[in-house]
């Protein structure tokens, strides 16, 4: 019987964990994607160029 039990935790509790980052996820990408977008719609590459400039100094 206890066995069970913790063999019905070890499956419930990552799938609430999935279903927690499943809801982040999306929101987190679409946010990216906007702010992607944006940096990107005058002409491709120059704003690329500075989108990566601006995550390596940044990062570092």
């Amino acid at each position: 019987m206890h066995h069970v039990k913790v063999v019905t935790y070890q499956v419930v509790f990552p799938i609430r964990k999935l279903i927690k980052y499943t809801f982040l996820l999306p929101i987190m990408l679409l946010f990216l994607q906007r702010i992607i977008i944006r940096f990107l719609h005058p002409n491709h590459l120059p704003s690329l160029q500075i989108f990566q400039l601006v995550l390596y100094k940044n990062i570092i």
